[in-house]
């Protein structure tokens, strides 16, 4: 098992945070392999790094089409995502590496096998490979231990771009949930019939729908399991605490409200 990670930045209540992203490839050199692919089929080198609307395709159409191809690799992963307050992403990636402790204990509940755990941290996450060495060390979760690690520059690894693009769209979110116009879009939906629909949404449901699979969370059961109502309660996916953590002293009903718009979203059939 393969965790990359990369960073962003963003005020929340004029303070700044840190925010690492995780992503979590269980066959990582399949993934790689698929991104790799995607990029050759857009016409772009092998060590050309993937940024969201950075790269040199010359049209918005390619950008797009791209972009879902990406995203569907995304969606067969999980990601963890932590916002820090401050600039120090060394102490930002211990709080992520226990958010990764507590997913690790979840995925024991039905995987067979316990991971090796490799972590790929962009340039500079690591500020001092002794001091995370003595942490994950002395860390008194056990499986933290045998962590390995690495600091990778991420324009030569596809892996770790893709944390920085779940990065970029946990700040997104954030913004979002905080007060950033929520553009509306229209998208055209195709079916294997030739047929297509027109759905109307807004920015943060796309892409929190885009990456709903891949967001560690939990779906509360129906009020009444013998009676389900979809009332607006389920089911819904809550990555609150879990997929998504919050370490601020910023006043509670912020984070409350971040939670509220960015950790929560709809996990039924959407057709």
């Amino acid at each position: 098992m393969l965790v990359a990670v990369d960073d962003s930045e963003i005020l929340i209540e004029s303070r700044p945070h840190t925010i690492l992203a995780g992503v979590i490839f269980e066959q990582p050199e399949e993934a790689r392999k698929q991104i790799q692919a995607i990029k050759a089929r857009f016409g772009l080198g092998s060590d050309e790094e993937i940024k969201w609307n950075g790269t040199r395709l010359e049209t918005r159409q390619q950008r797009e089409a791209m972009s879902e191809e990406l995203l569907n690799v995304l969606s067969r992963q999980r990601y963890l995502a932590t916002v820090k307050e401050g600039v120090d992403r060394h102490a930002a990636l211990e709080v992520l590496t226990v958010q990764l402790d507590d997913f690790l204990e979840y995925r024991s509940k039905y995987a067979t096998e316990a991971p090796v755990i490799r972590l790929a941290c962009d340039n500079g996450i690591i500020q001092s490979s002794k001091a995370y060495q003595e942490f994950v060390k002395q860390n008194t979760r056990a499986r933290l231990g045998a962590i390995d690690f690495e600091s990778v520059n991420s324009q030569a690894d596809e892996l770790v771009q893709c944390a920085y693009i779940c990065a970029g769209f946990t700040r997104l979110l954030i913004d979002l949930a905080l007060g950033r116009p929520n553009r509306r879009l229209i998208l055209l939906e195709k079916f294997e019939d030739g047929s297509t629909n027109e759905v109307d949404l807004d920015l943060s449901h796309l892409v929190l729908f885009s990456l709903r699979y891949s967001m560690w969370g939990e779906v509360p059961p129906p009020r009444d399991p013998n009676n389900i109502q979809f009332d607006g309660t389920y089911p819904f996916l809550h990555a609150a605490g879990r997929g998504l953590r919050i370490h601020s002293t910023v006043p509670e009903q912020v984070t409350s409200k971040i939670y509220q718009h960015a950790g929560i979203v709809y996990y039924g059939c959407l057709h």
